[in-house]
Formats: C-alpha cells, structure tokens, sequence
C-alpha cells in the first residue's frame, strides 16, 4: 500500500541508524511497520524513517526536525518503570504468537491460496516485532548521550557506558555458546565420546533451543544437527573443561564490574544504568523472536519455491502479491525484481509510505543521504568494547562474504547478527556503522571482549579488504594508516 504527501524534506536531517543485509521485502515491510505503527495503541513510532535498498543491502536513517525528538521514548520509560515490564510482556506474547502461527510443519498439503495467506501473516508478524524494534532504536537514541553524560566527569566514560549497557543475562549467542562448551565440558570429565547417549541427546536439546538463531534478512539458514555435532566435535578436541570454566568466570567477572559502575552514577542517574541494561536484554529478546519467526517460515518459501519450480532467494524477492501471481502462473517478474535490487528508496511515517524506483531513487539519496567524508582517513565514533589493535580490514555485509576472513583481521561491516559468531571468533577489532548500545555489534563485542568501535557511518563503503587499519576502542578513533 502507497500513501503519498508532499514532504519538504529540506526541513529535516538524516542520521543514519542500522543496515544489514536484506532482501527487499523485509527492508520494504520494516518501512511499512513504522507507517502502520504510527497509530499503534500502545508503542506507537512516530519519528520518520527511510530505507536505502542495493543489492542486498539495507541502511536506515531517521529524518529529524529536532536533536531532542527520541526524548520522551526515554522519559516514558525513566518516569513508569513498569513500562519496560509491559514491553518484555509484549514481546513475550508476539513470541508464542509466532509459534501458534507457525508449528513449524510441512506445508506441502496446504492450498496455494492457503500459501499466500501464510505469506502474508508472516510479514504481518514481522511488523509486529518491528514495533519493538523501533521502540528499541527510539529508547537507544536518547540512551547513549543520557548516559553519556551520566559518566562525563570520568575519564574512562565510553567504557562504562558499554560496561552499565550489559544486561543482567548475557545474550543468547553467549547462552547457546555457553551451553556447547558446557556440553562438551561435561562429556570429557565423563570420558564420554560424540556417539554417547549423553551426546546425542544434549545436541537435540540445543539444537531444538537455538537452531534458530543464525537466521536473518537474508539467506542465512538454520542451524542442524550435523552442525551442532560438528562443532562439538571441535570442542572435544581441546579442553573444554577449562574453556567452560574460563567463560563462567568471564561471565561473573562481567557482571560484577556492571555492578561496580552502576555505583559509580549519582543515585538520580543510576535508573539510567539499569534502563540501558534492560534495553539490551529486550533487543537480544526481539532478536531472537525475529529469527525463530523467519527459521519457521522458512518451510512455507521452500515449498512456495517447489511448486512454482523458482528458487528460494527468487521466492523471498516477492511482496506477498506478487507471490500470489507466481502461485496463479503469472510469468515471474524478473524486470522488476533486478530494478529493485538496483537502488530503492522507501520511507514511510505517520501518514505516508511511499517507494521510489530508479533514477527517483538516485536523485533522492544523492541529494539527502551522505555517509560521511569518502576522502578521509580518520573517523571517529563510539568505543562499544575497549582495546587498542592493528590488522587488515575485511568488509563483510553477509553470509557470503565470511570466507574473505582471516585470523586477526578487522572485520568492517553494517552491523552484526547471530550469524556472525563463527567469523568473531577469527578477527582481533570489529568496525561498525550502526552505533547503539543495544546493537548486536556492541553486545556481542562487549561479551567476548573484542576491541570494538561503532557509530561510524559509511564504514563498509569508505574501507576496502586489504586497507591496513588502526583501531583505536580506547577513544572511539579509526585511521586507515597509508
């Protein structure tokens, strides 16, 4: 559905917030959700947001009038907090509304008008989600320069920011690798081998937890069994044992210094610390409720797929209209499809969604949408994880840019996902444009102590593979060192 309305977008500022990679549909209904979600009842979003569509590739920004409009999403949460409360409850009840929508079975007896409709509430349900994710990215907004300046009269502030932003419960990439190492920890004090009992029925039981958490945007699949035992198989071969001890204490250690630099705020700010730590569960929480409802559609697109003889990828392409078509033998719309992964802009708010195509797209993100100095050689953002480290950058904007990393690389990117954490474990300093303190860049940073600096717009397009790069997480400074 398009609305349009004349919009002087001169009158507005743009400040780039997230990018991942997507296929268009998902980038074109998380632009529709903030269209339908400016009359939400109970978490409406009303601040204005574009998406940048190009091969796969997403960036939003939001388009300001004042520098103070994500305040009061921080007010209403700082002034009532029992809202966060009611938040987590409504992201725990889009939870089992996906499981009730999706049980995960075959859908090979159903009708194609049967497929059409689950396509359909799909994409509804994600919108559904996108609504706590924009709260989020409000609340996120408004977080960081408040806590910020919570910390201002200490030396080390953008280190207890990431420090006061860990939440009470680490995240469930830390919990799924937590419970492996654990597996594996128990099965060599045991002298247990991969085909015991033991073995076997621990994989099931992670697997039927986490499996779905490398699912995305985009082509990422699920995780299976075979994979799960592969990287038990791994563990085994080294001490797991003291692995499993060296991450629980990790752990521990983490939290305790959470601890220390909540006492560290004067008691007015202190409900800012436990504000930013509970944000950061509720993203982990939306995070992993969005990729159990795309690793459970993913059956309905596959037999989409099977039935109309087209691939999956060329399945995901489609608006749930044009998925109808292809059901009904309409030839597939290949002209469009390619125009599409050329350049889209879409932007949607309170009383307007509207798409632009080809040259409309081009002239709109020529003229409005920057990302930063392509002649610079220094940039400066947020120290997300401290440390201080030297290495090659290599640009990963999805899964099939993962084979170009090395040990010790610095991984460039838009932002990180569940996905990611085979290729984490490889680089020495992680470079991303999305900023927040609930990003999935800076928890995970953060948990596995990573040097890590964020907030830096136009990263993955300014850096090249082979650029021998300065991480500086100390002071939040990049330079490419010519």
């Amino acid at each position: 559905m398009l609305v349009t309305k004349k919009i002087d977008w001169a009158a507005y500022q743009f400040i780039a917030e997230a990018g991942r990679a997507t296929y268009f549909p998902m980038a074109y209904f998380i632009i529709h959700a903030y269209w339908r979600a400016a009359r939400h009842t109970q978490w409406p979003l009303r601040i204005p947001v574009l998406g940048d569509f190009s091969k796969y590739s997403t960036r939003w920004h939001y388009a300001i009038r004042d520098p103070h409009v994500f305040d009061p999403y921080l007010m209403r949460f700082l002034m009532a907090p029992k809202e966060m409360r009611a938040f987590e409850q409504y992201i725990a009840a889009q939870r089992m509304h996906v499981r009730h929508l999706f049980p995960c079975d075959t859908c090979s007896t159903v009708s194609n008008h049967e497929l059409v409709s689950d396509v359909e509430k799909f994409y509804s349900c994600f919108q559904d989600l996108i609504v706590a994710a924009g709260t989020l990215r409000y609340l996120d907004r408004a977080l960081v320069p408040a806590v910020q300046h919570a910390y201002r009269l200490h030396k080390k502030r953008d280190a207890l920011v990431a420090i006061v932003s860990m939440g009470a419960q680490v995240s469930f990439a830390l919990r799924e690798e937590y419970a492996m190492l654990a597996l594996a920890a128990g099965l060599q004090k045991r002298h247990d081998s991969i085909t015991s009992s033991a073995a076997v029925s621990g994989i099931k039981k992670i697997w039927s937890t986490y499996r779905w958490s490398s699912c995305g945007y985009y082509n990422e699949q699920l995780k299976t069994i075979a994979v799960y035992t592969t990287e038990l198989r791994a563990l085994l071969k080294q001490d797991s044992i003291r692995a499993f001890r060296a991450m629980r204490f990790r752990i521990r250690a983490d939290q305790q210094k959470r601890r220390a630099a909540l006492r560290l705020l004067e008691p007015r700010d202190r409900s800012l610390g436990i504000l930013a730590g509970q944000a950061t569960v509720a993203k982990d929480e939306y995070r992993f409720v969005a990729s159990e409802l795309i690793g459970r559609a993913m059956p309905l697109f596959r037999e989409i797929a099977r039935r109309t003889g087209y691939s999956v990828d060329a399945v995901r392409d489609l608006l749930p209209k044009e998925v109808r078509a292809l059901l009904l033998g309409k030839p597939y719309p290949s002209a469009l499809v390619r125009a599409r992964r050329r350049a889209i802009v879409i932007y949607g708010g309170p009383g307007f969604f509207q798409v632009l195509l080809g040259r409309a797209a081009d002239t709109f993100a020529r003229r409005h949408l920057h990302h930063g100095d392509r002649d610079a050689t220094t940039w400066h953002g947020r120290a997300a994880s401290p440390g201080h480290v030297r290495g090659t950058a290599r640009v990963v904007l999805n899964v099939n840019d993962f084979h170009k990393v090395k040990r010790g690389d610095i991984l460039v990117c838009l932002n990180t996902s569940p996905e990611f954490m085979p290729v984490l474990r490889k680089v020495a300093g992680i470079i991303g444009e999305e900023g927040g303190i609930t990003a999935h860049v800076s928890v995970v940073s953060r948990e596995l102590g990573i040097p890590c600096v964020v907030a830096i717009n136009g990263a993955t397009l300014h850096l090249k593979d082979g650029d021998w790069v300065d991480l500086d997480a100390a002071r939040g400074i990049i330079k490419k060192v010519i």
